[in-house]
């Protein structure tokens, strides 16, 4: 009963963090995936369930299709000799207009990517979501320089976003994780239909259902080591 009272009470406070009315959100005009494809190092993201403990956090790219590409993100759990953790969606173009776009699917969740600025050689990148609930620092290299930095937050900030909840994430003095495992698939429906895009405040259902998972998990340890 008390799992179920805590999944109850995560999905009303999704819920009502997904009724939020928020501005327009204005991404880069347009994205070349081929160029935007390989491997990027999480600067600083507003902090999630779904994060918690990383470190040396990296998201790797691979064009499937001209509108699409595979997604595995990766970090080190509890520090830098930790488990490596490894998860894999498909992220998809929503809008042929505006390759900047993008929607991630978690095999039945959806959630807004969207690329808000970019290098012009695409050293950086800064992604977020239409509810400002989501933000993401992204680099080529597991730093960036102060005044590089400070462009990418005033740029998120001029959209919305509350840079003040920026966490950093720790990169200096970690090794990369290795290049994504082969058998790390995005989920599987069985069949190449294509769903139609989800609402733009389906992420935040994303991040619910991993920390109920997470939530479950420990509750049944906890009473596995009690017996």
């Amino acid at each position: 009963m008390a799992i179920r009272s805590t999944v109850l009470s995560l999905a009303i406070l999704a819920g009502a963090a997904g009724c939020t009315t928020n501005a327009p959100l204005d991404t880069v005009p347009a994205v070349d995936l081929a160029r935007f494809q390989g491997q990027w190092f999480e600067i600083a993201h507003i902090p999630r369930p779904t994060q918690a403990d990383c470190t040396a956090t990296t998201a790797t790219y691979t064009l499937t299709s001209p509108t699409a590409m595979t997604l595995v993100h990766q970090c080190y759990l509890g520090g830098p000799t930790g488990a490596l953790r490894q998860v894999a969606a498909n992220a998809v173009v929503t809008d042929s207009a505006n390759t900047a776009k993008l929607s991630v699917d978690f095999g039945g969740f959806y959630g807004d990517y969207w690329i808000i600025d970019l290098g012009t050689t695409y050293e950086y990148a800064v992604v977020g979501h239409p509810s400002r609930d989501y933000l993401w620092l992204l680099a080529r290299t597991p730093t960036v320089d102060d005044a590089t930095l400070a462009s990418m937050k005033q740029h998120a900030q001029d959209k919305g976003f509350d840079v003040g909840r920026l966490a950093y994430t720790q990169q200096e003095g970690t090794t990369p994780p290795p290049p994504p495992s082969a058998d790390v698939k995005p989920a599987s429906y069985g069949c190449s239909v294509q769903k139609a895009p989800a609402p733009q405040n389906a992420l935040p259902f994303v991040a619910l259902a991993a920390a109920v998972a997470a939530f479950a998990a420990r509750v049944r340890l906890r009473r596995r080591s009690a017996r």
